[in-house]
């Protein structure tokens, strides 16, 4: 699995002798178990170094000491907080292109960008989106593509979903081939909402793969992949038909068909092979969009091909230091899209292009700098995985891990980590926050601890997961051991509920 290969991988070539021999002495240094507050100052040289850090950290979390190892988690999770606060600038900046702008393509780029941030990321926009959706003064075209924004972004289905499909159907019965297409592949993304209009936007859009407007045949193709794979098997000309683009006489149109067809499945994998070489070969084209789109069909059709996907993230990388902005945005964004091994080495080059370029005078550089960044947070994703999993051994290993507790180690022996290990472990948990929701539970025992440290820990990182670690802080108010009661209601009342103490008995 491709979390196997983040760990196995081999460093990168150094890319400045003195930074590699920085980071071999500090890693050195973690390996021999120092104490606490000489892995805390380790930790933190490691820090300024940022996301340059990460190689290093990713392969100390796979060979490292147990000490290391939760350090080494503790720097990864660092690295996805600063990247998470990119993503919150880069959604500002998607948002204003959305509401301030009134041109046509930059606040469809908008859209785009905050696809790319993703749904924790873009949350906080889907207000914007909402609003443009109901916005009868906006063009439909834009409004058709809000309605599938909104779905991406996981917005509650309730606030939306009928709205959605009125300006869906009227999409679809315009009579204007864009618009109809755009508002096809939002019918793909509102999937049950809109399961009425399926057959109709797939046989429509199938129509217009064969156009002679290169726009619209592309349109078509990315229809059809957004409504889905089981539509292309119960129609099996419509794999045939994309297939057959991957041979047009417009790069765009054979990229876009690589990548809808890695988006359709099994349905499609007879064509997996040339749609890959389609998209080896359009990675290396300076449009930003085909750029993206072909290491989006790389990284769907081509997972079993790490060394394919490696050369693809390298001749991207090689533009990111281009004095034109925008071909360095869409390798930014082919690094992030493309993720796995292969972006590791040159995540901390295309972050800081991509960062420099939010400020840039020309919006549409700025946008696609927004999406370059959300696409890069994206690519983090794993990595806090990893860390997430080891913090969370740590947490549970050993013996003495909480009242009634106990547990395998990280294969340590039977003492397991320290209470002070342990209380890393739980620095690391609490500054990746919403990435280890699906931990909660495990975190919230830890509030049981004989540690004061680690209990502060653990109720800490509950709250930085937001939401979901708060319901878990409520949850814990009714548990059966005092101590986790207790550590609950301090945690919730240091966020603002005052009352949080009434609910505990003795």
């Amino acid at each position: 699995s491709s979390s196997i290969g983040l760990l196995r991988r081999p460093l990168p070539p150094p890319r400045a002798m003195a930074q590699d021999e920085q980071v071999a002495r500090l890693l050195l240094s973690l390996r021999k178990s120092p104490s606490p507050e000489a892995r805390a100052e380790i930790v933190r040289q490691l820090d300024e170094l940022g996301d340059d850090a990460l190689p290093a950290a990713l392969s100390e979390l796979a060979e490292g000491t147990m000490s290391s190892r939760i350090a080494a988690s503790v720097l990864v999770a660092n690295i996805r907080r600063s990247s998470r606060q990119r993503a919150e600038r880069a959604r500002v900046v998607a948002e204003e292109g959305l509401v301030g702008q009134s041109n046509l393509a930059l606040r469809r780029a908008a859209l785009r960008a905050l696809v790319a941030l993703g749904a924790e990321a873009a949350a906080p926009s889907s207000g914007a989106v909402l609003g443009l959706l109901r916005d009868e003064d906006a063009p439909l075209e834009l409004r058709c593509e809000a309605a599938g924004v909104l779905a991406r972004l996981g917005v509650d289905e309730k606030k939306f979903a009928d709205e959605a499909v009125n300006v869906v159907v009227r999409g679809l019965t315009c009579g204007e081939p864009l618009v109809q297409l755009r508002a096809a592949a939002a019918v793909g993304r509102l999937g049950a909402h809109a399961a009425h209009q399926r057959v109709l936007a797939g046989r429509m859009a199938s129509g217009y793969l064969a156009h002679d407007e290169w726009q619209l045949r592309q349109a078509a193709a990315v229809a059809i992949a957004e409504i889905g794979g089981e539509l292309a098997g119960s129609y099996g000309p419509y794999a045939n038909m994309i297939a057959a683009l991957l041979d047009d006489d417009f790069i765009e149109v054979q990229c876009t068909a690589a990548e809808s067809l890695g988006r359709l499945g099994t349905v499609a994998t007879k064509y997996a092979a040339e749609a890959c070489k389609v998209a080896a070969w359009a990675v290396k084209n300076p449009l930003p969009e085909v750029r993206v789109s072909a290491a989006l069909a790389l990284a769907q059709l081509c997972g079993a091909a790490p060394q394919v996907l490696a050369r693809a993230c390298e001749i991207t990388a090689a533009e990111l230091g281009s004095e034109d902005r925008e071909l360095a945005m869409g390798a930014a964004q082919a690094v992030g899209a493309l993720g796995g091994d292969a972006a590791i080495p040159h995540i901390a080059g295309a972050f800081r292009v991509a960062v420099g370029a939010l400020d840039d005078e020309r919006f549409r550089v700025r946008l696609e700098a927004a999406a370059a960044i959300g696409r890069l947070h994206g690519a983090l994703a794993e990595p806090a995985e990893l860390a997430a999993k080891v913090a969370s051994e740590a947490l549970h290993g050993g013996t003495g891990a909480a009242e009634g507790g106990g547990g395998a180690g990280m294969g340590t022996g039977a003492e397991g980590p320290t209470s002070a290990l342990r209380a890393e472990a739980g620095k690391a948990m609490r500054a990746l926050g919403p990435d280890v929701e699906s931990l909660g539970v495990e975190v919230m025992e830890m509030l049981a601890h004989g540690s004061s440290e680690v209990r502060n820990a653990a109720s800490e990182a509950l709250v930085e997961m937001g939401s979901a670690g708060i319901g878990h802080l409520g949850v814990a108010l009714r548990h059966q051991n005092l101590r986790v009661r207790l550590a609950a209601a301090n945690a919730l009342k240091a966020r603002g509920f005052e009352d949080a103490h009434s609910y505990v008995s003795v």
